[in-house]
């Protein structure tokens, strides 16, 4: 890939693509309307679409090949460019068939579980992590002795993490507190989410709640357009808001009787009231409404009450946690995904906001027409996707203005993936030159040949009013390879390469063996694979075998779960347990191999 010489990146073209007539839609191919609409709300929230478009470089670097975020930016990338009416997201639904068999094809799914699915896979795979000392991730076959063990799983542990972009726009705390009536103590948790699940009030809500709603926001409850005037005429819950969900959410709640509450203090139980908060406030806030009520062993109904909700100026500052300092806490709405239909049949529809033209569309998988704001106001809302409201500061603009220099000599590299976020009008937090270079400031030696594609050439001057205003680094002036890190480099290619062998030799010679198996973690089998086959990202070895994980909990005791175990034979066994240490050992029966083998 050719390297740029300037600070532009791709978010400008990204912005092009939602004003054309119409983006392309999503073909289903077999139930998959969920999938559908929520791809096409994600690419509504700009930022995380134009990470997909500006960082190819670092998604194949993070990601397995193939991945879900792999395929997920192939997608994006390809309804950017193609003028077709419509697309088929064939490799994408593959990658989620491949990665697990809860959304199989042909059946019935809910897009609020899929996000939440997506979300941690995509975190998961695009969460960077970096060596603070690069000097000790070599490990030796020969002579480990445990006081040399201990002391390398020490060093092991010294991992920075930069976080993905999932987490940059998306990851907020929620704040639950819980006061003993009887000594006032209070314990407070905080919760990382996604999204914010909200029920939905039912006929119960009282003038009382009403009073509390209007006090906290300020909002007289919206009037009823056309829908909601006919489902409240059939005798549903109409007269409800966004807001008097938030309120219904963070209002305290008594706990007594049968649910009281173990004080730690009082050394007992006692009653309490509990309530939550939104703590830290994301860049995109993700409301979840509860239409789906679960009302026996083996049956559900759907919520069907209409939720008014906001297109501009959400306010959430009222339902925010005690001493927040956050000042910004208006969203605007950027996207929406409806569910129609009864429980177990149904379909969804994503709707999308075009910034440039501010009108709405409405995603109907191959389908893509525009809806008017009043035919959107009358959508019965599931899963509504915020975007925070901003004005950009006098440094800010300057910082954009910077970027946008030629980059003439002297110069200095960026992170990619930092200035597409700041080039989105995203707050990026500090520099995190961390992704492309070493504790040493060099470029590590996996890296170097895609380094172009992880970074942006801007003048130096431009590096330095950014580091001044945001914080972070380190100084890159030059791509040259780390020579410390190319030494550890060839040690750690020297032991894949030997241990491969081995393994191999061994796994042959045991063909015709009649020796008994034990079992090994799938998970730390995967990663000793993928560190063999030069896949790890951070090029190190797997650490300690852990076996722990191939257990559940039954009321009789542990049990061994076949789904969570790998059957290798005893030399396999005695070699990578002499290289790396852990267990426990766990020998396998006749029966347990073969349900295994089967």
């Amino acid at each position: 890939m050719m390297e740029q010489n300037s600070g532009e990146v791709a978010s400008q073209d990204a912005m092009d693509f939602f004003t054309m007539d119409f983006p392309p839609g999503l073909e289903n191919l077999g139930n998959t309307c969920y999938l559908n609409s929520a791809v096409q709300a994600l690419l509504h929230c700009r930022p995380f679409a134009n990470f997909f478009l500006d960082c190819p470089g670092h998604v194949r670097l993070c990601s397995a090949n193939p991945s879900i975020a792999f395929e997920f930016a192939d997608l994006t990338t390809a309804l950017r460019n193609n003028q077709a009416l419509s697309l088929s997201p064939y490799d994408f639904v593959d990658a989620i068939h491949d990665s697990t068999q809860a959304f199989t094809p042909y059946t019935q799914q809910d897009v609020h579980e899929f996000l939440l699915f997506l979300f941690d896979k995509l975190d998961r795979e695009l969460c960077l992590k970096v060596y603070s000392d690069n000097d000790d991730v070599s490990d030796s076959a020969e002579g480990n002795t445990k006081g040399q063990a201990k002391k390398k799983r020490r060093k092991e542990e010294k991992v920075r993490e930069i976080t993905s972009v999932v987490k940059d726009l998306f990851r907020f705390s929620i704040k639950t507190t819980v006061r003993c009536l009887s000594c006032q103590k209070e314990s407070v948790t905080h919760e990382e989410s996604h999204d914010v699940n909200l029920a939905i009030p039912d006929q119960s809500w009282n003038i009382e709640r009403a009073a509390l709603r209007s006090s906290l926001v300020g909002k007289e409850r919206p009037k009823q357009g056309y829908i909601s005037s006919w489902v409240s005429w059939l005798g549903w819950n109409a007269n409800v808001s966004l807001y008097d969900c938030l309120v219904d959410y963070c209002q305290q709640e008594k706990l007594d009787g049968e649910n009281q509450y173990y004080c730690s203090n009082c050394k007992g139980k006692q009653d309490a009231i509990k309530w939550a908060s939104i703590g830290s406030l994301p860049e995109f806030l993700v409301i979840t409404l509860k239409r789906f009520r679960t009302t026996g062993a083996s049956s559900s109904r759907k919520i069907r009450s209409f939720v008014s909700f906001p297109l501009e100026d959400l306010n959430i500052h009222p339902f925010q946690s005690a001493g927040s300092k956050e000042t910004e806490c208006q969203y605007r709405l950027v996207s929406l995904i409806n569910h129609s239909g009864a429980v177990f049949g149904g379909h969804y529809r994503a709707y999308g906001r075009e910034e440039a033209s501010n009108r709405w569309l409405e995603y109907d998988d191959a389908c893509v027409t525009e809806i008017s704001q009043e035919g959107l106001e009358n959508v019965q809302a599931y899963v509504l996707f915020y975007r925070r409201c901003a004005t950009p500061s006098e440094s800010f603009s300057k910082s954009l203005e910077c970027v946008q220099l030629d980059a003439q000599y002297p110069v200095a590299f960026i992170s990619r993936k930092w200035l597409s976020l700041l080039s989105s009008h995203v707050p990026p937090g500090p520099i995190t030159n961390q992704d492309f270079v070493c504790p040493h400031g060099g470029i590590l030696p996996h890296r170097l040949q895609c380094v172009s594609s992880l970074v942006v050439k801007i003048p130096l001057s431009a590096f330095c009013q950014l580091q001044q205003e945001y914080g972070g680094g380190p100084l890159v002036t030059g791509l040259q390879m780390c020579p410390r890190c190319l030494e550890k480099h060839r040690e750690l290619e020297h032991k894949r390469t030997k241990e491969r062998k081995i393994i191999e030799a061994l796994n042959k010679d045991s063909s015709n063996s009649t020796s008994k198996g034990y079992a090994l973690s799938r998970s730390w089998g995967s990663k000793w694979q993928n560190f063999i086959r030069g896949k790890t990202l951070l090029e190190v070895p797997p650490g300690q075998i852990n076996n722990d994980d191939i257990f559940i909990k039954t009321e009789s005791g542990k049990q061994l779960s076949h789904r969570r175990y790998i059957v290798v034979v005893e030399d396999v066994w005695s070699s990578l347990h002499e290289w790396y240490g852990g267990g426990p050992c766990v020998p396998l029966d006749e029966e347990n191999a073969e349900q295994q083998g089967s």
